[in-house]
């Protein structure tokens, strides 16, 4: 029987256990230092932040979908190894850069190549670990993601505090350069595609799409994951003006974040330990959906000054909602693992990437408008009934599909 840690028993997947940890480190650890060279060091606003987001979240949207149709043919070790050396070189270079639009230049191309790492890391995954042993492999995964999430940019202030606004830059690269050393170590990893005649672009776009569209299961997980994603950002700009509407302090803030974090990390570790949603992930996730925007609409109904404005209270809230929100995210890179071949996995992740980033960059300006007009209560109360709604809706079609194809079985 399998267990949570049971794939770090395999040597290929520890190994890149141990690369992927310290990449996803290196990835948040310089998160605090971009926002403090541009502002305080440089004496810019929020125009160049917004921008700096734009460079952070484009490339997963216009590079990562396009090079992994292509990407399928190559050794996926080569590619990870090649993308953490180029993020070492270029977060080395923002050390002596002097000028926003070279600072600029340097951290799109370090997106870039993060926007290729990530759809070959989950095909690397999946050629190094067993089915049987997938959930458990894509819950460590998704551990190292939310933990990193909330660890690095703390490092990264203490390095600031201690060594400068530039210091964090000395570490990412230190980690991407001991990153890429770790994953030089893998087993060859050629995809099933290696060997197939070159084909055009478009026809490998069309392939993929045509995959998709012909497995419901994986079409419903990239399309849930998505809307998610994008109600999220709706609200997630707003967190700030939530705790100013509740007069819980500056440093209310940053409990309620910690709490978020340390939620979607206990929520992947039990995706983890209790993989019973194996057999109906998508019905789990829509269950989580509904429970979510239940919690966010509570969210709303505090910012109205409907429920205490007690910081405990709220810490609890957000602890509960990082934690639906970590295992929601376990059962995702399980569909995602399961219904993709070796040869689509990379260029299906990426796809999936570039909706979920696209609706980064369009959520926030949308939820900003919104609280303008109904307030910052009533974007929370409007996500959470959106997200109940979307997420019930998807449950509906589920369990009528499953009618259906115990119908025909029935009949046979």
């Amino acid at each position: 029987m399998s267990t949570l840690w049971s794939p770090l028993r395999l040597p290929g997947f520890r190994r890149l256990f141990a690369g992927q940890a310290l990449s996803d480190f290196a990835n948040w650890s310089d998160f605090l230092a971009l926002s403090t060279v541009v502002v305080y060091v440089w004496g810019y606003g929020a125009p160049e932040l917004a921008l700096l987001s734009v460079c952070i979240g484009l490339p997963y949207v216009v590079v990562g979908p396009f090079v992994s149709l292509k990407i399928g043919r190559l050794d996926a070790r080569a590619v990870l190894v090649f993308c953490d050396v180029v993020r070492f070189a270029a977060v080395l270079a923002m050390l002596w850069t002097e000028s926003l639009s070279a600072l600029f230049a340097l951290v799109f191309i370090k997106m870039c190549a993060t926007s290729i790492f990530d759809p070959i890391r989950q095909a690397s995954i999946k050629r190094l670990v067993p089915e049987e042993r997938i959930a458990e492999a894509s819950s460590l995964s998704q551990v190292l993601v939310n933990g990193t999430k909330i660890i690095a940019p703390m490092v990264g202030g203490v390095c600031i505090a201690v060594w400068g606004a530039f210091s964090p830059f000395w570490l990412g690269a230190g980690l991407y350069l001991l990153s890429a050393v770790i994953l030089a170590g893998l087993p060859r990893l050629i995809g099933e595609a290696a060997g197939r005649a070159k084909s055009r672009f478009a026809d490998d776009m069309r392939d993929a799409l045509r995959f998709v569209r012909r497995r419901p299961v994986l079409l419903y997980a990239i399309m849930y994951l998505s809307v998610w994603m994008f109600f999220v950002f709706l609200y997630d700009a707003l967190f700030v003006l939530f705790t100013e509407r509740l007069g819980l302090g500056e440093a209310s803030l940053g409990v309620l974040m910690s709490g978020v974090g340390i939620g979607s990390v206990l929520g992947s570790l039990a995706a983890g330990k209790w993989t019973f949603w194996k057999a109906y992930p998508l019905k789990l996730m829509s269950r989580l959906g509904i429970v979510s925007g239940a919690f966010i609409a509570v969210v709303g109904l505090g910012a109205f000054g409907w429920l205490p404005a007690s910081l405990w209270l709220w810490c609890a809230v957000f602890v509960i909602l990082g934690f639906l929100g970590g295992f929601d995210a376990v059962p995702y890179g399980y569909v995602l693992q399961t219904e993709t071949t070796d040869a689509t996995i990379a260029p299906v992740s990426a796809m999936a990437n570039a909706l979920q980033t696209g609706s980064m960059l369009v959520a926030p300006l949308l939820g900003a408008a919104l609280a303008s007009w109904i307030g910052v209560g009533g974007v929370f109360l409007a996500v959470g009934l959106g997200m109940i709604l979307f997420a019930a809706t998807i449950l509906v079609k589920l369990s009528a599909r499953d009618a259906r194809t115990s119908g025909l079985e029935t009949q046979t």
